[in-house]
């Protein structure tokens, strides 16, 4: 719980000192993660990292493409077809709506 909650304060207090590439390989990993994941992990743990996924595609829409092809990969979550990954994939949709 504490590194998630963490990664969510770094990425948001030192977003400035990443570049492009290692905003969306870094958001690219919370999504590979959560898609690996997310059957065992803690809900407050799972949505932190939820959470910071919509943080980094957030700040990152303008500053980078690559951040707004983000709809393509949570696509391919849903092609995994579990109950928990899709659970994932409509709450990073809510937030991102909500944050926009």
């Amino acid at each position: 719980m504490l590194a998630s909650s963490s990664l969510l304060k770094l990425t948001t207090v030192f977003w400035n000192n990443f570049s492009g590439p290692q905003t969306l390989e870094l958001r690219d990993y919370v999504l590979r993660y959560l898609a690996n994941r997310t059957a065992r992990l803690p809900p407050l743990v799972r949505d932190q990292l939820i959470q910071t996924m919509c943080r980094i595609t957030k700040l990152g829409w303008y500053g980078d493409p690559g951040h707004r092809e983000i709809c393509a990969s949570v696509t391919l979550l849903l092609k995994v077809g579990r109950n928990d990954v899709c659970c994932v994939v409509l709450c990073f949709a809510v937030l991102l709506c909500i944050a926009c």
